[in-house]
């Protein structure tokens, strides 16, 4: 309906993607990955996922193709934003080595300086020096905990006062019973819960 002034209409466009361009994600045969799309316009959000074989963990994501700037090559998972040329990204996994691990049910596990204790879907884990990173794996190689130690670690604590005195500590939930992999990136504990 026209009112009884002069009206002033402006169009606003927006921007149609006219193409689309490929993702290609590979494995180095020791899990699978895969991303939110197999192709995309450009600018939009794109998600790579990977999941390990047994006996092996994620390590990283190595970009083949075209220039694309993950949010971490070490993050599982990891996002990027689509640029106008095709992509090909390939998930790489380590194995999750067997030597030198310790196991036990409620009782500490140490190897050199790192430590740990699980119980009741909790592992406390101590001896990293503050800022370290430590990451926590299922046995099937599945990150389930990523993070630093304190600069500050806790005292006291029924299942801490062990570790009081050996370095930063973390307390870490689990997601249930099952044998997890503690590691500082130089030395990896079994961890039965």
């Amino acid at each position: 309906m026209m009112p009884a002034k002069d009206v002033v209409a402006t169009a606003i466009y927006e921007y149609i993607p006219s193409q689309y361009f490929a993702i290609v994600v590979l494995n180095d045969g020791n899990g699978t990955a895969w991303a939110s799309a197999n192709a995309a316009p450009i600018s939009s959000l794109i998600t790579l996922t990977a999941e390990p074989n047994e006996g092996y963990r994620f390590k990283e994501w190595q970009v083949r193709k075209g220039f694309v700037i993950l949010s971490s090559t070490t993050d599982n998972p990891a996002q990027f934003r689509m640029r106008d040329y095709g992509v090909e990204v390939k998930a790489i996994f380590e194995e999750i080595p067997e030597k030198g691990f310790s196991t036990g049910i409620n009782e500490i596990v140490e190897s050199k300086g790192l430590r740990a204790f699980a119980q009741s879907n909790t592992v406390y884990v101590s001896g990293l020096e503050a800022g370290q990173s430590l990451r926590v794996y299922t046995m099937l190689g599945t990150l389930i905990y990523q993070g630093k130690a304190s600069p500050n670690p806790s005292k006291g604590g029924e299942y801490l006062a062990p570790f009081e005195g050996v370095g930063g500590g973390l307390v870490v939930p689990l997601p249930g019973r099952g044998i997890y992999i503690v590691t500082n990136g130089t030395e990896t504990l079994k961890i039965s819960n």
